[in-house]
């Protein structure tokens, strides 16, 4: 860290504590850390825990800007059974949060500085106080150092610009840079803007597994979860999603995620197993595995006698092998294959395949 940084990020602090120091002889908790009122807080961390999704599932949270420590009660009352970490730059602020919740742990800490990871990490409202001339710079690099030590899903309350009504100290952000910059994280992101007015939050996950369990919760769909989580180019989570099932289906879908992790052997092991056991689709699979790992000469036929069927998987197979010859420099066969597939979802992809290559 350049001495710059260290000078802004000191003079940073002095304005957060300039900012609350005198907010210390409000009678209204809420606005003892800087909110309006105790209903439009409760509001607010409602929204934030509700964000984090099943509570059980979560082992550990960290609080960052905890304040007097108002979210561990909200989230012990919900149930919450896990470990939990709040930090506050302020010492009198985590001074309170320690008489308030003697059996919590909290820290003083920086929010740009490396720290200890959990499962979840909510940051409500420690960005809205001004912290030097660039807030949403702040922003981003506070998104950066905490999506760091996220290991599932970071929930992050902010004012947003152009729709916070505003106030003396407050710093809104730029709503949509915030959210690119989310995204370059690689994040699964989520914004809504139906909580107190002028305020966002931004949700980030590792994965959209968690969203996909609470819609398609039957057993029997955890093999149409893990193709879902394939196409999003989550095949880790598929894995996780598959545990404990051992359908046909489910044994594909796990043989494709392992395809995409890069365990080639394994998965054609799996798919030859399944091929044997009479699944068409695992036929289709294993041809496209041959094809894609240079054995043309074994999955060609393979995908030639699919094709040649009048099942949904021929026009499947059909498609694959377009693909394969257009890559291979052979567009009339490509073309004959793709004039043959009958479902109009796959002919259109077919002729996007095809419109793609001849404009390389």
């Amino acid at each position: 860290m350049s001495g710059s940084e260290t000078g802004a990020e000191a003079a940073g602090g002095a304005l957060v504590t300039a900012f609350y120091a005198p907010l210390s002889r409000c009678a209204v908790d809420a606005r003892r850390v800087g909110w309006e009122s105790d209903e439009a807080h409760a509001l607010r961390l409602a929204r934030a825990i509700d964000a984090l999704g099943d509570l059980d599932a979560i082992g550990a949270v960290l609080d960052v800007g905890c304040g007097e420590g108002a979210l561990v009660g909200r989230l012990r009352e919900r149930g919450f059974r896990g470990s939990y970490r709040g930090e506050d730059l302020l010492h009198s602020m985590v001074e309170s949060a320690r008489a308030r919740a003697p059996a919590e742990r909290f820290e003083v800490h920086d929010l740009l500085a490396p720290g200890p990871s959990a499962d979840a990490v909510v940051l409500s409202g420690a960005l809205n106080t001004r912290q030097g001339p660039d807030q949403d710079d702040l922003a981003r690099r506070a998104l950066t150092a905490l999506w760091a030590r996220t290991r599932a899903v970071l929930v992050v309350d902010v004012a947003v610009a152009d729709r916070h009504p505003g106030g003396p100290g407050l710093a809104p952000v730029d709503l949509a840079g915030l959210w690119a910059h989310a995204r370059q994280l690689g994040a699964v992101v989520s914004v809504s803007e139906d909580g107190p007015a002028g305020e966002a939050l931004l949700v980030l996950r590792r994965s959209r597994r968690g969203a996909l369990e609470r819609h398609l919760p039957d057993a029997a769909q955890a093999p149409a979860r893990a193709a879902i989580l394939l196409t999003a180019g989550e095949p880790s989570a598929a894995l996780e999603a598959l545990a404990g099932h051992s359908t046909l289906e489910a044994e594909l879908q796990r043989a494709l995620a392992w395809t995409a992790l890069g365990r080639a052997r394994d998965a054609e092991r799996l798919l030859r197993r399944l091929a044997d056991a009479g699944m068409p689709a695992a036929r289709l699979h294993l041809g496209a595995l041959t094809l894609a790992t240079g054995r043309a000469a074994e999955g060609e036929p393979l995908l030639t006698a699919l094709a040649a069927g009048s099942d949904p998987l021929a026009d499947e197979a059909r498609l694959v092998l377009a693909g394969h010859h257009l890559r291979g420099g052979r567009p009339e066969a490509a073309r004959a294959l793709a004039s043959a597939i009958l479902d109009p979802f796959l002919a259109r992809h077919a002729a996007a395949l095809a419109e793609g290559a001849l404009s390389r």
